[in-house]
């Protein structure tokens, strides 16, 4: 039974108990009874009074600990989150993210940071009431995410800038939405964008025709079929055909 109907419940029956033994109260005060009655329940359950704190602390560069506490009733689930500052919502996410539980409203993050590009990054946890009761008691009151405070850490990481990071990505992903398998190659077009080439010779193929150019700025390798003028393939990292 709820907090709320267990308070009410005790409203009934004061009042049942007043009738009964046929006593006559002041109406002014029994309202006011009621509705201190009817605030009491409603705040020990309001969504405004659950919370949800994160206190996140670099250690040794390369691991981020995050302990959490939180006064939300039962085992749940949070997401932990550690985003580059200044994205913009449809930019390429930057950063890192992981699920925790919490128990008796204690849990603790432990997120690595090796692959993360160097910057400042925005950590903060945030409960979502459609996923994050682990036990399956959900609270009524508690209908939109409870989120914690963010701060703001200069975090090393790889070492490597955000900008250098961000440029690799969004390469790799224009290659793997724009190149395939009988593209046409064309030089200039991949040397605007991604700078020189390092040749290398091919060894699975005769090398009179295949040629393996890696774009160190890409950290991809792209096949090419000289004879036809087209890209064979494409490869993550400096292999080729």
């Amino acid at each position: 039974m709820s907090k709320r109907r267990q308070g009410l419940n005790v409203v009934a029956i004061f009042l049942a108990s007043l009738t009964l033994s046929g006593c006559s109260e002041d109406t002014e005060e029994m309202s006011a009874t009621t509705e201190e009655a009817r605030t009491e329940t409603t705040a020990a359950t309001a969504q405004e009074d659950y919370y949800l704190k994160a206190t996140p602390e670099v250690q040794s560069g390369e691991w981020l600990i995050v302990p959490l506490t939180s006064n939300i009733p039962g085992d749940i689930e949070v997401m932990v989150s550690v985003g580059l500052v200044g994205q913009a919502p449809d930019d390429l996410a930057v950063g890192t993210s992981q699920r925790v539980p919490l128990r008796g409203g204690r849990g603790e993050a432990v997120l690595q940071l090796s692959e993360v590009p160097q910057g400042d990054y925005e950590v903060g946890a945030t409960f979502y009431p459609r996923w994050g009761f682990r036990d399956g008691e959900k609270i009524v009151d508690i209908r939109e995410p409870i989120a914690s405070e963010t701060q703001v850490l200069a975090i090393t990481g790889s070492g490597e800038s955000a900008e250098a990071y961000l440029d690799r990505e969004e390469g790799q992903m224009w290659v793997m939405n724009n190149v395939f398998p009988g593209t046409p190659w064309k030089p200039e077009t991949f040397r605007t964008r991604f700078g020189e080439w390092e040749e290398f010779p091919a060894t699975k193929r005769n090398p009179a025709i295949i040629k393996n150019y890696y774009f160190s700025n890409l950290e991809m390798t792209i096949v090419v079929n000289d004879l036809k003028g087209e890209v064979a393939t494409w490869m993550m990292g400096r292999e080729g055909l």
